[in-house]
């Protein structure tokens, strides 16, 4: 980690040949050993061979060769003309594809988040593994197969405490472990004071008498060095120095020049005295001078001053060297010149800090220090210190390819060769010669520039002990992704369902089914209450046992609200829908099969459970699919679901009633499987949630369901990128600074504000008393002489106004927003109630409905809680409003018995308030994405650009593509806004 001037802004010439963001080689899924072969060992193969490849072997690259691999040893054999038997041998045509050595990075200080230097002192050992061992999973997708795990200048309690932790771990060749460590390297503390870079300054040792052996000892713990640490980068020039480097060099450690002010002849003196590295060429020592030459004469010195006694060398004694070749720390003729100066000893490094894989913006760092990140740039705030690299080693090589007009064979020698001669592991690693580790990275190349002539290297497959760790393609391997361990739904033929499920409206559309359920399975206990044969089968219940059968389905449906959070974020958007499905599939078989009034309220709470879960899922996981412009009518599709279901449960119970017998209300009871069926079968066609992958780290599977998403208005590949990245930064943003557990939502100000906004909407919508009546409708009608099967009836005429409130709700939803819907919703309700508190006493039998406002509050709540904490707080919301409901459900038969037509003005008042809180303290979310509705609460964002035009066709341009076949140019105004 260097202090270098910065020329990022300055050499914009040649900025636009730098690679691409790191997403680009995270989109997809590891894959680890578990593949079938593998699961089996009676099934597995014991010998792999590659054939029709590129072969990066001895320092070329040969065309139509094969490789052969032992899959048991993880090691590459010779090959043989004695072909194995079929059974144990699996042939992998690589159709002209390269095949390299796995990529050796020396000087990796962390990624994704981890800082291999224990970022946080008072961090547990079994938090660093766990943080390590899921560093190197992910670590293998960049090509990286071993490196040295860097530490920066610390204490020497930190080094006691964490470098044991950074072993070697080939011993177990076990190529689950991802990424395999060779032995740490100890960057520091023994510095020039002048040369720390981003090093903790108080962590650096005085220059005099500080660099003894017996120094150098105590401070790394002389166990360490023999056994876990590989290299270790200190300044020649300090006193004894030379006496520490012998003393590394016996010790079987590597010892580099870095950090240092050396003059040429110091620095000669190091390499005598054992030293065979140069830390970070360039960065972080003295420049060339024409009177002083440095490290950079010291690599130029010819053959005549070779030096005899380090025959570990190169045949010329010069050292090998490091070069940070991302864009940042180097300028592109830097890094021609070292490579024209001495190609043999060249070795890319990333020297890449924890940031590398995180979004820009401002993070942490030691000693209360803070590093900004933007793009490949890092430095430590308020200055101009560069903090480090961001960049992954494949980018390194593109831009090396690019900048010096290297051939690729020689570009992978720089991490693959020559870093493991380095090491001295050139036997080893590094190369496809017989009896190396079967590590190597499975390359595509193509071609850019004016004439073709510069190649890009992408990475298709990565290979570690002979086994397949990385696949560029999707995977729907849960082991590999994180996942529950459950198998994913996987999508059988009938390609015409897929398409009819490839837009968020006709996904929403299937996926609510299961509020169908709820619509209906909420609606039916009315009219089976209301069948005559109903009461009289179950010995005629008391009011208490009615009671009883109304609020067990409500208090189900609380415990699944609070369990729908957890099993959402855990299994699924989609998974716990089908779960939930199943379970109403159970319910709804016990109530149309129940024998005793017992068994009937088991299926009420296990159907209540299945819809709590649905309840708390399907809003979130319509929320997530939808586009911003259509969320409103997505996510309300939800509600106007419930809607049918519930008027399609009072027609049902109305043509029910001419039945005879019990099978009045067993029929419709039974009705309630059709719907669970058709959601349990139509869900392995429906996507899961984009987002929920994305949090999941599943990029391949996010991409592939954006693009299907947006298939049907014809926007491009670049759109559903920006699209994709914009979801992830803010994703990744969020996991910084986002605490994943339910205490989070009280700990944080701006989510507390979400929480209180989506409790009260839900407490509103029980207390505006259409629940009241929706339930006990049949018996309000009895008591004022609607009688028989006329009750049925109203019922029936009752239960149509939802559908209708909820369709002219939902016609505006995305045009006028949430917000004043939800205020004249109230406002409405509060003159409702007023003329039914009125009317009731002379005339008892008039009710009301309210849909609308059911349908603003799902849309609101699934929009405002950022997607790391969505499910788990749009449960409490769901559960606390459960709870209420339940009250009300409990207390109003009991009400209306005491007090009759004044129970009207407790909802009267809780209109009122409701109206007044929406209108003071509700902000607008309407045609605002997911990831912006975050900077309303005051939330930053992570994703900082606008989706440029050329990437966004807007809702004319998509209508003119639609009409004449063709796209036309999109405008400012045809643009959505995403916040710079």
């Amino acid at each position: 980690m260097t202090n270098a001037p910065n020329f990022h802004k300055a050499e914009k010439d040649y900025s636009s040949s730098l690679t691409s963001t790191i997403s680009t080689h995270f989109d997809s899924p590891l894959i680890y050993t578990n593949l079938t072969h593998l699961q089996n060992p009676h099934r597995m193969a014991r010998y792999t061979k590659f054939v029709n490849g590129r072969v990066f072997r001895d320092n070329k690259l040969t065309t139509n060769d094969e490789l052969w691999v032992d899959c048991q040893k993880g090691q590459i054999i010779a090959p043989t003309t004695n072909f194995p038997s079929p059974e144990v041998t699996e042939v992998v045509d690589l159709q002209g594809k390269i095949l390299s050595p796995g990529f050796i990075d020396i000087q990796l200080n962390g990624a994704f988040g981890f800082d291999f230097s224990g970022l946080d002192p008072n961090m547990p050992v079994p938090e660093f593994k766990k943080g390590l061992h899921e560093t190197n999973r992910r670590l293998i997708s960049t090509g990286t197969t071993s490196y040295l795990p860097t530490m920066t200048s610390q204490l020497s309690n930190v080094y006691h405490k964490i470098v044991p932790l950074l072993r070697p771990t080939g011993a177990t060749r076990d190529p689950q472990l991802g990424a395999e460590s060779l032995g740490a390297h100890l960057e520091g503390p023994f510095f020039a004071h002048s040369r720390t870079g981003c090093h903790s300054k108080g962590a650096i040792f005085p220059l005099k008498n500080q660099t003894s052996p017996e120094l150098v000892k105590k401070v790394y713990g002389e166990q360490n060095l023999r056994s876990y640490v590989k290299m270790v980068t200190l300044a020649p020039e300090r006193d004894d120095a030379l006496d520490a480097i012998r003393e590394l060099s016996q010790m079987g450690v590597i010892a580099s020049i870095g950090h240092t002010s050396a003059t040429y002849q110091e620095a000669q003196a190091a390499v005598s005295a054992g030293a065979g590295v140069i830390t970070h060429l360039f960065n972080a020592m003295n420049a060339l001078h024409h009177r002083e030459p440095g490290l950079l004469g010291l690599i130029a010195t010819p053959k005549s001053q070779r030096l005899a006694d380090r025959p570990d060398l190169l045949d010329d004694g010069r050292p090998y060297y490091g070069l940070i070749a991302d864009g940042v720390h180097l300028h592109p003729t830097s890094v021609r010149v070292a490579w024209n100066v001495h190609p043999q000893g060249l070795i890319l490094v990333t020297d890449a800090v924890m940031l590398m894989g995180c979004p820009d913006g401002v993070h942490e760092w030691t000693n209360g220090q803070k590093i900004v990140k933007k793009g490949p740039l890092l430095q430590l705030e308020g200055q101009e210190t560069i903090a480090g690299s961001a960049t992954p080693i494949l980018d390194c090589i593109n831009n090396f390819l690019s900048w010096t007009g290297a051939s690729v064979h020689e570009a992978l020698q720089t991490v693959t060769a020559n870093p493991a001669a380095a090491l001295g592991m050139a036997d080893k690693k590094g190369t496809l010669t017989a009896g190396a580790d079967a590590d190597f990275v499975i390359l595509d190349e193509s071609t850019t520039g004016t004439d073709g002539g510069q190649s890009r290297l992408t990475i298709d497959q990565v290979w570690k002990f002979g086994q397949p760790a990385y696949k560029s393609e999707p995977c729907t391997d849960p082991v590999n992704n994180g996942s529950t361990g459950l198998k994913e739904l996987q999508t059988p033929g009938l390609p015409w369902l897929t398409a009819l499920c490839a837009t968020p409206i006709s996904t929403a559309i299937f996926a609510t089914t299961g509020s169908l359920i709820y619509g209906y399975d909420s609606g039916i206990i009315s009219t089976t209450l209301g069948q005559e044969t109903f009461p009289s089968y179950f010995h005629n219940p008391s009011d208490n046992v009615i009671g009883a059968i109304v609020s067990t389905y409500s208090g189900g449906q609380g415990i699944g609200n609070l369990l729908g959070g957890w099993l959402g974020d855990s299994l699924g958007r989609k998974k716990t829908i089908w779960l939930a499905s199943i379970l109403a599939l159970i319910g709804a078989i016990l109530q149309t099969a129940a024998v005793n009034i017992i068994m009937f309220i088991v299926g009420r709470i296990i159907a209540g459970f299945a819809i709590g879960l649905v309840y708390a899922v399907s809003s979130i996981y319509n929320a997530e699919i939808a586009p911003p412009k259509i969320r409103g009518v997505t996510v309300g599709l939800q509600t106007q679901l419930i809607s049918i279901g519930y008027a399609l449960s009072n027609w049902i119970g109305v043509f029910g009633s001419f039945a005879t017998g019990n099978a009045a209300w067993r029929i419709p009871l039974g009705m309630q499987c059709v719907p669970a069926i058709i959601l349990i079968l139509g869900l392995f066609w429906l996507p899961e949630s984009p987002r929920w992958l994305i949090q999941k780290e599943k990029y391949g599977q996010a991409k592939a369901v954006i693009e299907r998403l947006n298939s049907d208005i014809g926007v491009d590949a670049n759109f559903c990128h920006r699209e994709f990245e914009q979801i992830k930064q803010q994703i990744d943003f969020e996991r910084e600074v986002t605490i994943k557990s339910w205490w989070a939502l009280f700990t944080k100000a701006s989510n507390r504000r979400r929480l209180f906004l989506g409790i009260g909407l839900q407490v509103f919508l029980q207390t505006t008393g259409v629940n009241v009546v929706n339930y006990y409708q049949t018996t309000l009608f009895s008591d004022v002489g609607i009688t028989g099967r006329n009750v049925l009836w109203v019922s029936a005429g009752y239960g149509m106004m939802g559908p209708i409130a909820n369709a002219i709700c939902l016609s505006f939803i995305d045009k006028v927003g949430r917000k004043l819907p939800l205020v004249w919703t109230s406002v409405a309700l509060v003159i409702d109630m007023t003329l039914i508190m009125v009317f009731s006493k002379y005339f008892p039998g008039v009710r009301t409905d309210c849909r609308g406002f059911n349908a603003i509050q799902l849309v609101y709540i699934a929009e405002i809680f950022p997607t790391a904490l969505r499910s788990r707080a749009t449960a409490i919301c769901a559960f606390m409003g459960t709870g209420v409901g339940l009250l009300f459900n409990q207390l109003s038969p009991k009400a209306f018995a005491a007090i009759s037509w004044r129970y009207y003005a407790i909802f009267v008042a809780c209109d009122i308030v409701a109206a007044f809180c929406f209108f003071m303290f509700y902000p607008e979310t309407r045609g605002k994405t997911l990831e912006e509705i975050a900077e309303l609460f005051g939330d930053d964002l992570a994703f900082t650009e606008h989706i440029d035009t050329q990437f966004l066709r807007a809702e004319k341009d998509v209508a003119n593509y639609k009409t004449n076949g063709r796209k036309s140019d999109a405008t400012k105004d045809h643009v959505e806004d995403v916040p710079r």
